[in-house]
């Protein structure tokens, strides 16, 4: 009986044992995603200094357009942007749009833009979009121009291609191997 009891005891103390193994583990596993799940938002995605090419179209094709944002700054939770869009339609050069807009904090974005055509006209649209996690696209976009034009729209960051960046290293190792020499 004493034995019994004895054996009891030590299974119950084993599965309490296990079980607090078990609550320790689910605490850190959870502190763990916690730590991993960081909000991205307006303030950790910069869209300046890259060249990004639009994809998109309404009436005729807009492949080989670029965009470039020339300003970010914080405002709040949100960014304000400023930029331009120089467009090609059908692979003709259409002229630059330029644009001012915001990133909200969900990674939405709106801009508006204003465009000379011809020196007759102005062409006024509104631009929405989502921008990735990344920071490298913008999809789902779709815009319309206050005369009643619609269109849809991405964007990508054109890469900097690896040979651009061995051959800024290799350089500037040709830089300091002369200025070492020199001295």
């Amino acid at each position: 009986m004493l034995i019994d009891l004895y054996q009891q005891n030590a299974i119950l103390s084993g599965k309490i044992q296990g079980e607090n193994i078990v609550r320790k583990f689910t605490v850190i596993i959870f502190l763990l995603f916690l730590s991993l799940s960081v909000s991205v938002n307006a303030a950790t995605v910069d869209l300046t200094n890259k060249l990004w090419v639009v994809d998109g179209f309404d009436t005729a094709s807009w492949l080989g357009s670029e965009l470039v944002f020339t300003s970010q700054t914080t405002n709040g939770s949100d960014d304000l942007l400023e930029g331009f869009f120089d467009w090609k339609t059908n692979g003709v050069d259409r002229g630059r749009e330029l644009f001012t807009g915001t990133l909200f904090n969900d990674l939405s974005l709106r801009i508006e833009g204003f465009q000379l055509i011809n020196p007759i006209s102005i062409q006024l649209a509104i631009y929405d979009g989502e921008v990735t996690l990344d920071g490298k696209s913008i999809i789902n976009g779709a815009w319309t121009t206050l005369g009643g034009g619609t269109g849809v729209w991405s964007a990508a960051v054109v890469p900097v291609p690896p040979a651009l960046w061995l051959f800024g290293s290799g350089l500037l190792g040709l830089v300091g191997t002369a200025r070492r020499k020199k001295a």
